[in-house]
């Protein structure tokens, strides 16, 4: 007899419950860990340092990039030189002596030192390298003189400007030599630069400078340090000149650029530039006849483009010594259109245009473009307004912004036109000069302004598109209005990718020529970020001009209104452009532009990138399959040379022979001990083979494998550590003891990248994140796999098999059936279903795998006698799951602990509406009433409801399953997942590896 049939069907008759006692999942958490407390995070740009030392994987690089692209191109390194000590100009010189590109001359000019010893100083260096040369000049003529004269004696290809109390990094002729060969025609290059004191070790004050930013130059010389131009450039501007000493190097750039268009940034700390008292690294005010001679240089600037206009330099830059330029554009121009939409909001519209009428700017008209207002004093107030109304009807039922602003575009005849919200606000009469003006400039297509909340807190400082959705992708949002911000870059005029139409100026004829705002794509939310971005197409230049200010009452006019559609379809065309002017040293985890232990490889990877990825099993469950995409990603591409260990063996391993990834089995029986001697002995086991094997990045997957992140930092290995965990980081290595499980913990410091695929799991770990080495990256499918699923004659076959009637509506649930998925829940709900929904409805739920809580299942489905014998079917795990998900008409999901699982992605592959728990990462997956039904765990009664709403209702269901397919158009697809590993697997292999250290 069995006894638990027995039980199921005798149950009551002996007085107990018809069901198994079952230990049910829990999602808890302790305030505190019993056995660790994480440290204090360390300083972001201390993790910076750490992370570029010098390493293994990069030197081999260097190395081989060198000699692929040999030494062709000559460097000639100019370095004017004025009474310098002499142990500092020692560093200088020595820092060139050093450099592992070999192909340059040294011209070291010194320009009358009153010091005696410095000229046979330079002279003794001269005499023992022929690549040395002193040239002497007979009278101080200071730095442009002295610069001018080096680059005569000079027979390089290239000019380098160095001072004589910098240093240059070791390899910066060699990046810089590399970049060129890539991009032979280059005219002008200039680096990320860095302080020192008298360590050189520690550097201070990162320059993590934009790309090529012709209009930030205007405002200040943010290029400083290294710049490299070439020869035959340099000569054919004339050199420095030495009315603007003090500023020559602003001035030759601004100079230069107006010839070649042909400029690279090279976001790598090259150049290391020495603070010494009365230096102007130091401080501005060290030298003020400075700001004098760049004020001069960029008012000659405008001119030369064409812009009549005086510069100053502003009250907060001279008080704190910056030499930071504002021109004071002219009141006069072409006439503009100041384009007003506006609905029922008379009062706030009214506040807008009093505040207009202080515009000094005077060759303007304003039109209000109401969208058929219905408010009688709005009505009247309009009727009796002095500016031009226009009544524009939405195109169709919806509110379309693109459409309201595009036919007032065409309704107008002037040479520009301004975006304007009805719930802006001027604060200064200047406004619609500067923005005018600085439109002007050649190659200039849009310009917007600097807005600010009522709490005058920055709204609006540009914006970066390629910054994740959840960030918020406006520049500087929330920064209080006095803060000068990353680089003073919310405070002054500076390129961009984008602008908000809130308050934006552009050409008509540019407008017009590509087809005005977006109405089919972008009918209320991102017409202007596309705007922009197809201007840039187009090789126009984004403009934010940091002397605009206005305020922004936003939401004020007609709310917030981003459609789930408008962002898909944004994510789809524009989401995964990177951003020339957000440098890629910075963190992508805020708005701000804050540091992050990041390493951007200095050359292009040459193939033979030896990876070592480590999985915890290999059978075909959620976190290996996901592990098992991402290594044959990695096999496809050349660069990668890839080998694949795990502690057993399994169904996995042979899909990974048969692609040619060798597989090894780690130590097999081996279970990680609480003796922490056993534990040790192990780790040098596994290091020892690291290090003979000679492994440049070590993959873990899961939080269990913190093992092998240990070893590799033992053997000096990088490594990438996958957390897909959702569980409390305080009691998760409670099993391993308090000894090892401290261990584990402290290994979150270790590897290079620790990537969570869901922003709220990595939210739940963020206390032991002591190293800023967290990111996310999500999981990704490849939307090709359904094709075959999709096909209603497989859909047919696939239901006939599984004995499917045609008006039968199937749910379906995929995933290994256990108490943390809580498939139990489902049984309930669909039990609770009106029975004549039930009659018409099947439950299937795929992933059986033996254990005690699938037995409890099945006596709950036995126990459901009301229901039609089929009406439940419980199946085992299988891969061929193609004809279950062929057959589903729905998914419905009841896992309380879920990271970003697959299984909802694979259910919006398939079209299918989805009922599921807002657990974790399922939140960033789905949207709420869009393609997915929420109910909250335990709340079987809504459960019950949303089932029996999609069961009913098949428009509903073909509605939301459609959404499904928009949905997941948004969200990471699997060539991009790949792409965004390989960039962090290529990262870990040029950083350093972090040195293990146990307390």
């Amino acid at each position: 007899m069995n006894p638990l049939l027995h039980f199921i069907k005798h149950g009551n008759s002996h007085d107990r419950s018809t069901l198994p006692p079952v230990k049910m999942f829990r999602d808890t958490e302790p305030d505190v860990c019993a056995y660790y407390t994480p440290a204090q995070p360390k300083n972001p740009f201390d993790s910076w340092k750490r992370l570029n030392k010098q390493s293994r994987y990069r030197t081999s690089q260097i190395r081989q990039a060198l000699i692929e692209i040999g030494e062709k191109t000559k460097f000639s390194i100019v370095v004017p030189v004025y009474n310098p000590p002499l142990d500092v100009m020692r560093e200088c010189i020595e820092s060139v002596m050093h450099q592992t590109y070999r192909n340059f001359e040294l011209i070291l000019v010194d320009d009358k030192s009153p010091d005696a010893t410095v000229v046979p100083f330079l002279k003794n260096y001269a005499r023992l390298n022929r690549n040395v040369t002193v040239v002497e000049r007979v009278e101080n003529g200071h730095i442009s003189a002295a610069t001018n004269d080096g680059v005569a004696a000079a027979t390089g290809d290239y000019i380098v400007l160095l001072d004589n109390d910098d240093v240059l990094d070791t390899d910066a002729l060699a990046i810089i030599a590399e970049r060129i060969a890539r991009e032979p025609d280059v005219d002008f290059l200039y680096s990320d630069d860095a302080k020192f004191k008298d360590d050189q070790e520690e550097l201070f004050g990162p320059k993590f400078k934009p790309g090529w930013s012709p209009e930030l130059l205007l405002s200040y010389c943010y290029v400083s340090h290294i710049k490299v131009f070439k020869t035959e450039l340099y000569r054919s501007v004339g050199g420095c000149r030495s009315v603007v000493d003090g500023s020559q190097d602003h001035d030759l750039v601004l100079r230069a650029v107006e010839k070649t268009d042909k400029i690279v940034h090279l976001p790598h700390v090259l150049y290391r530039r020495r603070v010494l008292p009365g230096s102007t690294a130091a401080s501005g005010h060290a030298k003020p006849y400075t700001f004098e001679a760049g004020r001069r240089a960029c008012e000659e600037a405008f001119a030369r483009r064409g812009v009549n206009c005086s510069v100053r330099q502003p009250a907060w830059a001279f008080e704190r010594g910056l030499g930071v330029f504002v021109p004071k554009m002219p009141d006069q121009g072409p006439e503009v259109s100041l384009i007003i939409p506006t609905r029922n909001n008379w009062r706030v519209l009214d506040r807008l245009l009093k505040s207009i009428s202080k515009t000094e700017y005077k060759n303007y008209r304003v039109l209000i473009v109401d969208n058929f207002s219905d408010d009688p004093e709005t009505v009247t107030y309009l009727k009796n307004c002095k500016f031009r109304v226009e009544r524009v009807q939405n195109r169709g039922e919806k509110f379309n912004f693109s459409h309201i602003n595009n036919t007032a575009v065409r309704s107008v005849s002037t040479e520009f036109v301004l975006f304007l919200n009805d719930d802006t606000e001027i604060l200064e009469a200047d406004w619609l000069s500067q923005m005018m003006g600085w439109a002007q400039l050649e190659g200039v297509g849009a310009v917007g302004a600097r807005l600010l909340y009522e709490n005058r807190r920055l709204q609006h400082g540009g914006i970066v598109p390629s910054l994740p959705w959840r960030v918020g992708r406006t520049a500087f949002r929330g920064l209080p209005e006095r803060d000068l911000g990353y680089l003073l870059l919310p405070r002054v005029t500076r390129n961009c990718s984008a602008v908000t139409a809130a308050c934006m100026l552009t050409r008509r004829s540019d407008f017009l020529e590509l087809g005005g705002f977006d109405e089919e794509a972008f009918g209320v939310a991102y017409n202007d970020i596309d705007y922009c971005m197809r201007l840039r197409d187009i090789g126009k230049r984004v403009v934010y001009c940091g002397e605009a200010e206005l305020l922004h009452h936003e939401g004020t006019s007609r709310g917030k209104t981003d459609a789930y559609k408008e962002i898909i379809d944004y994510e789809a065309k524009w989401g995964r452009q990177a951003d020339p002017y957000f440098n890629p040293n910075l963190s992508t985890d805020t708005n701000r532009h804050e540091f992050k232990g990041i390493v951007v490889p200095p050359v292009k990877v040459r193939g033979g990138l030896k990876v070592l990825a480590i999985t915890h099993n290999l059978r075909t469950e959620g976190a290996p399959n996901s592990a098992f995409e991402i290594i044959a990603g990695l096999n496809e591409d050349g660069r990668f040379d890839v080998s694949v260990a795990s502690p057993t063996d399994g169904p996995l391993g042979g899909l990974y022979r048969s692609k040619g990834i060798p597989v090894d089995i780690l130590e097999p029986g081996y279970s990680i001990n609480r003796n922490l001697k056993d534990y040790h002995g192990f780790l040098e086991r596994l290091s020892a083979r690291l290090r003979m094997q000679q492994f440049d990045v070590v993959y873990a997957n899961t939080a269990d494998l913190f093992w092998i992140i240990e070893a590799a930092a033992l053997a000096g290995v990088p490594s990438i550590w996958n957390i897909r965990e959702s569980e409390s980081w305080k009691t998760y290595y409670d099993r391993y003891g308090p000894d090892v499980g401290r261990r584990a913990l402290q290994a979150f410091g270790l590897p290079y990248r620790t990537i969570f695929v869901a922003n709220s799991t990595r939210k739940r770990w963020a206390p032991v994140d002591t190293e800023g080495n967290f990111h996310v990256i999500t999981n990704g499918v490849d939307p090709a796999r359904f094709k075959k699923r999709s096909d209603p004659d497989f859909r047919k076959e696939s239901r006939d098999k599984l004995g499917v009637a045609v008006d039968d509506v199937v749910m379906i649930c995929m995933g290994t059936v256990s108490a943390r998925k809580c498939q139990h829940e489902l049984i309930e709900g669909f039990a609770k279903l009106p029975s004549h929904l039930a009659a018409k409805a099947k439950l299937v739920i795929v992933g059986a795998r033996p254990s005690e809580y699938l037995e409890y299942v099945n006596a709950l489905v036995a126990s459901k006698h009301h229901l039609k014998p089929d009406a439940i079917q419980i199946v085992p795990e299988t891969r061929a799951t193609g004809p279950y998900w062929a057959s589903a008409d729905m998914f419905v999901f009841a896992s309380r602990m879920e990271s970003y699982p697959r299984v909802i992605l694979e259910a919006m592959g398939h079209g299918l509406p989805i009922v599921t728990t807002p657990t974790y990462g399922i939140v960033e997956q789905v949207k709420e009433s869009v393609n997915a039904l929420f109910y909250r765990p335990g709340k079987v009664k809504d459960l019950t409801t949303h089932m029996a709403r999609l069961v009913e209702n098949e428009d509903l269901r073909r509605e939301m399953g459609a959404a499904s397919l928009k949905v997941l158009e948004g969200l990471t697809p699997y060539s991009h997942m790949v792409e965004l590993y390989k960039e962090q697997f290529i990262a870990a292999a040029f950083s350093a590896p972090a040195p293990l250290v146990v307390n």
